[in-house]
């Protein structure tokens, strides 16, 4: 969903969002037909009905291509009588799948949406390492400074406290892929300070401990990378992505949509209009994804000084402590 009582973004409602503000002029709409009964994911015989524009059904003929999400189809015959049209299924690597009466399938579409979604994946996870989220999370140890972390896409410590939150001096921490006491992703530290729990009871408050001293928990404070996502249902939230960047992906998106093609006029010029908005002068056809990898790196750019301003860099930490005589 996009537009009013959107409450969060899916990669999905990322891609509408695109087709609408730069893939699809509003003079330029795509050729499309509704579904007139439901087809499971082997039915290679389709019923349709209701061009938007009658003239479209003449491009209905052997060879053209029918979208529906983002299953390509492929036109074996068409019966302009009957309605019936005989299709191969799964055309260019897409899943054959299910859809119901009704929905709208594209004839021979410009952007397919399986192409635009990998884009947009590939778009949203490469905002990493320049960009990144925060995570904060309360962790039990499973042995002396060993701590599982739940969060697979946590990469990097950010600060580390005691779980009682008695002290504010930083623990030393490492974030692994991996440990054999946790089997997984897993917090490393070696230093604690203040009331934390030892393996004879508390400590007193604000004593230095030795690294051997067991801690029972601390709180976690890390960035989190993107992750590559696999459905058009993900949340931005859920890939670590900030829905403040949304609109950095959609640029993106669409310059590597656009990159080589022979674009339409009637594009060019949309494209354009969308660029000058941005004070980003485009001459010609040629230079349209240029100026749109150019507006995506201004927008990186100032998505960065934001995040400096936001973080202010990382946490210095305190030097060892010497153990208890």
């Amino acid at each position: 969903m996009v537009g009013q009582n959107t409450s969060s973004y899916t990669v999905g409602s990322v891609m509408d969002r695109l087709y609408q503000q730069i893939l699809t002029p509003p003079d330029s709409q795509p050729i499309q037909v509704r579904l007139a009964a439901d087809i499971d994911a082997e039915v290679t015989t389709l019923s349709i009905s209701g061009f938007t524009v009658p003239e479209d059904e003449a491009l209905m003929r052997q060879g053209s291509l029918l979208e529906g999400a983002q299953e390509l189809m492929r036109v074996v015959g068409y019966n302009a009588i009957t309605g019936v049209v005989t299709v191969t299924r799964g055309e260019y690597g897409t899943n054959p799948v299910s859809h119901v009466a009704g929905v709208l399938l594209i004839v021979n579409p410009v952007y397919t949406r399986a192409a635009v979604f990998e884009s947009v994946a590939d778009n949203l996870i490469t905002l990493s390492p320049k960009l990144f989220t925060v995570g904060n999370e309360l962790l039990s140890a499973v042995a002396d400074g060993v701590f599982p972390i739940g969060d697979d896409l946590a990469v990097e410590v950010l600060d580390v406290k005691p779980g009682d939150f008695v002290s504010s001096t930083d623990i030393h921490g490492e974030i692994v892929d991996f440990h054999p006491m946790t089997g997984a992703r897993a917090l490393i530290i070696n230093l604690a300070y203040g009331n934390v729990g030892g393996v004879g009871g508390m400590l007193p408050t604000g004593q230095m401990v030795s690294n051997s001293a067991a801690i029972g928990t601390v709180w976690l404070r890390y960035r989190r990378r993107m992750a590559k996502a696999t459905l058009e249902t993900d949340l931005l939230d859920d890939l670590g992505v900030d829905e403040r960047w949304v609109r950095i992906a959609m640029v993106g998106s669409a310059a590597d949509m656009l990159a080589g093609r022979d674009i339409p006029a009637a594009q060019t010029q949309w494209v354009k209009s969308v660029l000058e908005a941005e004070n980003i002068r485009v001459g010609t056809r040629m230079s349209i994804a240029g100026g749109l990898y150019q507006l995506r790196n201004m927008m990186l750019t100032d998505a960065q000084a934001e995040m400096r301003n936001e973080y202010k860099g990382r946490i210095t930490m305190m030097p060892t402590a010497r153990p208890i005589i």
